[in-house]
């Protein structure tokens, strides 16, 4: 029980608080640092290695224009060929050559020799467009680009170049620089978060020194606080010990008026104690007048008593902040004079005459 008291009492501190900006400052931002980075990275090696394989094709559909190599004639098909084992080799790809029929005339896989091919793709490549996909699921990238006979003026597509290519390396260089990433943002996590620990503890000092400073002045071993570290704690201590001063006044006040009652109430009691002494040293054979006149001042100081402690009592009820008002209907002229009474009446029947 104690102990949630205590992580309660350190959650809701300040010092949690500071911890937790300190960590969403650091890590934050690091995490959109790297997932930019992370995000331009690839995009920029994809556009790259798109770029570079589109120029392959385009030079191995040229290739394929100029010879015989989609009706399998002519002494070109070597070459063909050769560039499309290196297109294959360097890039790590697949390339399928299309007819004008959807024939798949060359597999370099060798599964589907011979077969119909019919996408969205081949066919808007026939149509004359370059198509480039990235599927980044999977890890590849497909390009669709015609083969166009240069000879004809209309620009008839007389097959279609599919290559298919690997980004597996691309993956496993954005996997490597997501590894780095998070080691060097866990490194500054750690190294951040000891500096602005040292630092919470820095700032948090001269509240510290507040607070001891307070437990000294109700201690009573100081007179007045000194923290003027920050502007914020100077200012503190100004209005604290500005309160301190106003407190000290009160209390003076206070103790004065508590001597100057005390002195008040002992004068009567003191009176009728001599009063009373003198009564009792006169004996029996002390007048009645005398012992009349005594017993007149001791009821007179009994009254004065009254007197003062009724006072008090009516200052301790204007001293509080809730007062109750009793209101009920009065006649004045039960409270003035009867000579101003008397007055105003021949004041009225004067002016009714008139």
């Amino acid at each position: 029980m104690q102990s949630n008291k205590r992580f309660l009492g350190f959650v809701k501190s300040l010092r949690f608080r500071l911890i937790l900006l300190i960590l969403v400052i650091i890590i934050a931002p690091g995490i959109l640092l790297c997932l930019g980075v992370l995000n331009s990275y690839e995009a920029r090696t994809i556009s790259i290695r798109e770029s570079e394989v589109l120029g392959q094709t385009k030079i191995l559909s040229n290739l394929i224009s100029t010879s015989e190599y989609i009706n399998k004639n002519g002494s070109d098909t070597q070459i063909v060929d050769a560039k499309i084992e290196m297109l294959t080799t360097i890039y790590n790809g697949r390339v399928l050559v299309v007819d004008r029929n959807f024939n798949i005339v060359e597999d370099t896989y060798d599964l589907d020799n011979g077969k119909t091919i019919i996408s969205e793709e081949v066919i808007r490549s026939f149509s004359g467009e370059e198509i480039i996909n990235y599927d980044s699921t999977n890890n590849y990238i497909e390009l669709s680009v015609p083969v166009i006979n240069p000879e004809d003026a209309k620009n008839r597509v007389l097959g279609v170049v599919v290559v298919s290519v690997s980004t597996d390396t691309i993956a496993l260089n954005i996997n490597y620089l997501t590894q780095v990433a998070i080691i060097i943002e866990i490194a500054l996590f750690v190294v951040f978060l000891f500096f602005g620990i040292l630092a919470i503890i820095h700032i948090m000092k001269p509240l510290k020194d507040v607070t001891k400073e307070l437990e000294e002045l109700q201690g009573g071993y100081r007179d007045e606080m000194d923290v003027c570290t920050y502007i914020e704690t100077e200012e503190i201590s100004h209005k604290i010990n500005a309160m301190l001063s106003e407190m000290k006044l009160m209390d003076e006040s206070r103790q004065e008026f508590v001597s100057n009652v005390s002195h008040e109430l002992k004068t009567p009691l003191t009176s009728m104690k001599v009063l009373a002494d003198s009564i009792n040293s006169m004996g029996s054979e002390a007048p009645k007048e005398l012992y009349q006149e005594f017993m007149e001042d001791i009821t007179n100081e009994i009254e004065r008593e009254t007197k003062i402690i009724n006072d008090l009592l009516s200052l301790v009820k204007m001293d509080k902040t809730a007062v109750t008002l009793n209101i009920e209907n009065v006649s004045i002229v039960e409270y003035l004079p009867e000579d101003i009474v008397n007055e105003v009446k021949d004041n009225a029947d004067i002016n009714k005459w008139d």
